[in-house]
C-alpha cells in the first residue's frame, strides 16, 4: 500500500475497545441514522457550505486550522494561529474521532482491530471478509484495490450516514483527479515520457483486473462494489491519494477532513492516532496563514508523485539526471561568489526566472548530479558529453521549455485546460527546468574550474621562464 507517512503512533488494544463502545451505541440507533440521513442533509444544506457540513457530521476539532484555498489555488489546511513554536510543538491542531475513519487491516497484526472497527461501522460481513488480510480472495487484491472496495461501500446510498454524504461530497471528481489509473491512451503523450505512461498503463490494467476479481467474489452485489470499471478506478484513484497508514503500517486509515493535508518535503505536520482519534499535530513551527502540509513520503520522485497523486514537485530532492561528472563538480559547497554565478547563469537558461529561484534550481541540480554521481550503474562521463547527453534529452520532447511557458500562460489566462493537461504540462516542464538548469550548472562550474586551474598555473611559473620571454 502506498502510505501517505510512515510515522504514526497507537494503542491497537485502545483502539479496539473504542471500537466496540461505539458498535454498541450504533446497534441502538443505526436504522433510525440510516433512515434519516437524507432529510438531515437536506436541512443542513441550507444554511451550511460543504465544508461545513464536513467538519460538523464528521465532528471534527479544528483547534487551530481551516479549510481554505492555498497561496497555489488549490485547497488545503491553513494554521488560523502560530502553532509549533517552543512549548506548542507536537500539539494537536486538528482532531477527527476514529468511529468517522475508514479502517483496513494491511497486516494480521491489525485484522481483529479492523474487523471490529467494521462492525462498529456496519459494513457487510461478506465484505469484511473480504478485506481480512486473510481471505483466500484478499490474496488476489492489492491493499488499495481492497480500500477502494470499503470507500465505495461507505459513500454509496445503501452506507448513507450525514457524515458520509458529507464526506462523499467532499471527495475529489474523476475531472479534478490526474493520478496514473485514471489516463486515457489519448492521454498519455502529453506527458512525453514514455517510461511513465507505460506504468500508467499497467496500474490501470491491474485495477481493471482486480475489479474482475472484486466481482466475482462479492457475486456482482453491486451494493458492495461497482457497477463499472470506471466507477472503480475512480475509487482506487481517490483511495491511493487519501490513505495514511497507522499502526507502523499494518492499519490503513482514510481520515475526513486531515486527508486534506497537501504534500511537503520539509512538512510543518505530522499525524498520530490516540485512543479515540486521529489527530494532525505541529511538528515545527508555522505562522498563522502558512499552509500545514504532512509529507506522502520522502523518497518520492515526480514520477512516483505523478503516478499515485497526480502532481510534480519544483525543484524535488529526488530527481536524477542521466549523467555522471564525478564528485568535483557535483559537491554542492561552493563560495559565495560562485553560488551567485550559478544562480544568475541558472535562471537566465529558464528564461530569466529570479536569481533566488535561479538559485533554488541551481541546488536542485547539483544534488540530481550528486545522486547520479553516486549511481554504480551510471559510466562517469566528461562535462561536455553530459551536456551532449542533456542536450539530446531536452531534444528528445515534443514541446520546448519555451513552449511550455506558453501554454502555462495561456491555460491560466482561459482556465480551459483538464486537471490532466496541466498535471502533465507541469509534470514535463518540471523535468525540462531540471535539465537545463544541471546543463548550466555544468557549463558554469567547468567555466569556474577551468579559471581557478589557470590561475594556479599562472602563480605557479617561475620568474627565470617568465624572463626568458
Amino acid at each position: 500500500m502506498n502510505l501517505i507517512t510512515r510515522q504514526s503512533t497507537t494503542n491497537q488494544k485502545h483502539v479496539r475497545q473504542h471500537a466496540r463502545l461505539h458498535r454498541r451505541g450504533r446497534a441502538r440507533q443505526g436504522r433510525m441514522s440510516l433512515r434519516c440521513a437524507s432529510s438531515s442533509i437536506s436541512s443542513l444544506s441550507s444554511s451550511h457550505t460543504p465544508f461545513d457540513l464536513l467538519i460538523e457530521t464528521n465532528e471534527a476539532d479544528l483547534k487551530s486550522c481551516e479549510i481554505a484555498r492555498t497561496s497555489w489555488g488549490g485547497r488545503g489546511l491553513l494554521a488560523t494561529e502560530h502553532v509549533g513554536f517552543g512549548k506548542r510543538q507536537n500539539e494537536t491542531v486538528l482532531r477527527v474521532p476514529l468511529a468517522h475513519a475508514l479502517p483496513l487491516a494491511v497486516s494480521a497484526d491489525a485484522e481483529e482491530t479492523a474487523a471490529d472497527l467494521h462492525e462498529a461501522m456496519g459494513v457487510p460481513d461478506k465484505l469484511t471478509q473480504l478485506l481480512r488480510p486473510s481471505s483466500s480472495d484478499a490474496t488476489k487484491l492489492g491493499d488499495l484495490e481492497k480500500m477502494a472496495l470499503l470507500l465505495h461501500w461507505v459513500t454509496s446510498e445503501a452506507a448513507s450516514t450525514p457524515a458520509r454524504v458529507a464526506y462523499a461530497n467532499s471527495l475529489p471528481t474523476r475531472d479534478e483527479l490526474a493520478c496514473g489509473v485514471l489516463w486515457t491512451d489519448g492521454e498519455y503523450p502529453e506527458l512525453q515520457d514514455d517510461a511513465l505512461a507505460s506504468e500508467f498503463r499497467d496500474e490501470r490494467r491491474r485495477v481493471h483486473d482486480a475489479y474482475q476479481v472484486a466481482r466475482d467474489a462479492l457475486d456482482d452485489d453491486f451494493a458492495l462494489v461497482p457497477s463499472t470499471a470506471e466507477s472503480y478506478e475512480l475509487a482506487f484513484a481517490r483511495a491511493i491519494s487519501r490513505t495514511f497508514g497507522a499502526l507502523d503500517g499494518a492499519l490503513g486509515l482514510m481520515v475526513p477532513v486531515v486527508d486534506m493535508a497537501n504534500h511537503a518535503f520539509g512538512p510543518t505536520c505530522n499525524f498520530r492516532v490516540s485512543e479515540k482519534s486521529f489527530e494532525l499535530y505541529a511538528r515545527r513551527g508555522a505562522r498563522e496563514g502558512a499552509e500545514l502540509c504532512i509529507t506522502y513520503g520522502e523518497d518520492l520522485t515526480n514520477a512516483k508523485l505523478m503516478r499515485a497523486y497526480g502532481f510534480a514537485m519544483s525543484c524535488n530532492p529526488n530527481e536524477v539526471v542521466p549523467v555522471n561528472v564525478g564528485e568535483k563538480l557535483t559537491a554542492c559547497e561552493e563560495e559565495e561568489e560562485e553560488g551567485e554565478i550559478l544562480a544568475a547563469s541558472v535562471a537566465s537558461a529558464l528564461g530569466g526566472i529570479p536569481v533566488d529561484e535561479g538559485a533554488a534550481y541551481a541546488v536542485a541540480a547539483r544534488r540530481a548530479l550528486e545522486a547520479s554521481s553516486s549511481s554504480s550503474h551510471v559510466e562517469l562521463t566528461s562535462v561536455i558529453a553530459a551536456i551532449e547527453q542533456l542536450d539530446a534529452e531536452l531534444t528528445s520532447f515534443a514541446t520546448t521549455l519555451e513552449e511550455d511557458d506558453h501554454l502555462l500562460l495561456l491555460s491560466s489566462q482561459s482556465n480551459h485546460i483538464s486537471s490532466r493537461s496541466y498535471a502533465a504540462l507541469m509534470y514535463r516542464r518540471e523535468r525540462k527546468r531540471l535539465l537545463m538548469a544541471t546543463r548550466s550548472v555544468l557549463g558554469a562550474s567547468a567555466n569556474i574550474a577551468w579559471t581557478q586551474h589557470a590561475h594556479v598555473h599562472s602563480h605557479e611559473r617561475s620568474p627565470s621562464s617568465s624572463s626568458d620571454y
